[in-house]
């Protein structure tokens, strides 16, 4: 009964365009994106990545969607039937984030993928493409999410990025988080960060970052969160984070980091949260941390 109330409120939706051309052509498409009919996809809410039960009025509010294991045609199709039914206009939707991670996009298509966002969702704020190969031939499609002013977070976790795919992110100086997960960037491409002066939360997990990497990260003056978890750091590197004086939440694990450089980790006085797991550091070493830095919380192996 539900899937058939669903079946007559799109019909109901499809006559009324019918009769208003004015309606069914309000979101203008450039010859691209123009080998599809959003009708035929409009069938149940599952088709759009959204639950199965539930009523077509959430559409209206959703903040998020989450697409996964698509071509990006097929991604594009579903964003066009949302679009369509919220009333085919990017001004009608409340979209704040997108989460395409693990698609099965190839290089060209996102290239497609992001001119379509471009063009539609132009006000989304987060985006995540973390689990693609996008590789050195995609990353140059990267450069153009500079033309989303209100982008804030981009997850860009285990896509195979290096120090070279790295350069097309300079452009996105909008950004307030940037995830790099389980990437390959190394000190080379820790250089190109430098640009993206607003950022106030960085994963660089396992990414191959020495103690050069993290003295071109000293620049960004408004970090609050810094993951260096699985890296090659040592104390010259711990030198350099003393002058993050915004930072509140800081990982270390897994680096090689000794005694010494404890002594610079203590001028951090506004941290919330030190992680130093699985370093070279003493016990006595981290007990004078300890009570140093009252009120954060510093995991350690002692």
């Amino acid at each position: 009964m539900k899937v058939f109330n669903h079946f007559c409120c799109l019909s109901l939706i499809v006559l009324c365009l019918s009769s208003f051309p004015c309606l069914s052509q309000a979101m203008p498409l450039n010859e691209e994106f123009q080998y599809y009919n959003p009708y035929s996809h409009l069938q149940y809410p599952n088709e759009i990545g959204l639950l199965d039960e539930k009523p077509w009025n959430p559409l209206l509010q959703a903040k998020a969607i989450k697409i996964k294991e698509d071509s990006a045609s097929e991604i594009i199709k579903k964003l066009s039937a949302l679009v369509f039914i919220i009333g085919g206009s990017e001004k009608h939707t409340t979209l704040e984030a997108l989460d395409l991670s693990g698609s099965n996009i190839t290089h060209e298509e996102l290239r497609d993928l992001i001119r379509f966002i471009q063009r539609v969702f132009p006000n989304i704020k987060e985006l995540n493409l973390s689990h693609i190969n996008i590789g050195e031939a995609g990353a140059i499609h990267l450069a153009g999410l500079s033309r989303l002013p209100k982008l804030k977070s981009l997850l860009l976790a285990q896509c195979n990025l290096g120090s070279t795919e790295v350069t097309y992110l300079t452009e996105l100086t909008q950004l307030e988080s940037l995830d790099l997960f389980d990437n390959h960037i190394g000190d080379n491409g820790a250089i190109h960060l430098l640009h993206l002066t607003q950022l106030k939360m960085l994963d660089l997990t396992h990414n191959y970052i020495g103690d050069l990497g993290v003295w071109c990260l000293k620049e960004l003056k408004e970090l609050r969160d810094l993951n260096l978890s699985v890296n090659q750091i040592g104390d010259e590197g711990a030198s350099h984070l003393k002058e993050l004086k915004e930072l509140r939440s800081l990982s270390l694990m897994h680096n090689h980091i000794r005694d010494e450089g404890m002594t610079y980790l203590a001028e951090l006085t506004q941290l919330k949260r030190l992680v130093l797991v699985e370093n070279n550091i003493g016990t006595e070493s981290i007990d004078a941390l300890k009570q140093t830095l009252v009120g954060c919380v510093i995991l350690s192996d002692s």
